[in-house]
């Protein structure tokens, strides 16, 4: 398998209390910028904002490797944002994808 192919990209579904939507818009601005900046190994990171339901917004990560989101999963500004962020959400899903490069594996 080539580098892009041990690529780890995380697509993150979260439903908010409608009320918090804004409050959570800044927090994870702020939180993407704090990961981009600090983190060489995260590859790309965009916030969502589908039709509907209005209070639903997804996170798109890519990782370069499990080692990059390791060490994503346990900075101390992820664990800022997951405390700031819990009382904004009602559910959160957490879907890890592998990322496919359309070429065949050996």
């Amino acid at each position: 398998f080539g580098d892009r192919e041990m690529r780890i990209a995380l697509f993150v579904p979260i439903d908010l209390k409608r009320e918090r939507k804004e409050d959570y818009l800044i927090l994870v601005h702020e939180h993407q910028s704090r990961v981009l900046t600090k983190e060489k190994g995260c590859k790309q990171f965009d916030v969502l904002i589908p039709e509907k339901p209005e209070n639903r917004v997804h996170l798109f990560e890519v990782y370069e490797d499990e080692a990059a989101l390791d060490l994503h999963m346990n900075t101390d500004h992820m664990e800022i944002y997951r405390e700031n962020s819990e009382p904004m959400i009602t559910n959160k899903v957490l879907n890890r994808c592998t990322i496919s490069s359309g070429g065949t594996s050996p």
